[in-house]
């Protein structure tokens, strides 16, 4: 394939897929998704509040719920 045939066929396939991106970006701008759709509980078991696994699952909690 010559260098003229190469460029020919370039000049027509970027249009093409400029404007699919272009279209893909459109849908992905419309679609809106909201950030937490439903809300999930969940339970962390520790020890004792003067145990060693208590401020560990408390720590976890407060990451969680941030």
């Amino acid at each position: 394939m010559s260098d003229k045939a190469r460029a020919s066929e370039l000049c027509r396939v970027r249009p093409v897929v400029a404007a699919l991106v272009a279209v893909l970006i459109g849908v992905a701008a419309a679609v809106s998704v909201p950030a937490r759709a439903d809300e999930v509980f969940a339970s962390v078991g520790t020890g004792e509040p003067n145990g060693v696994y208590y401020p560990m699952g408390k720590a976890i909690c407060q990451m969680a719920n941030s």
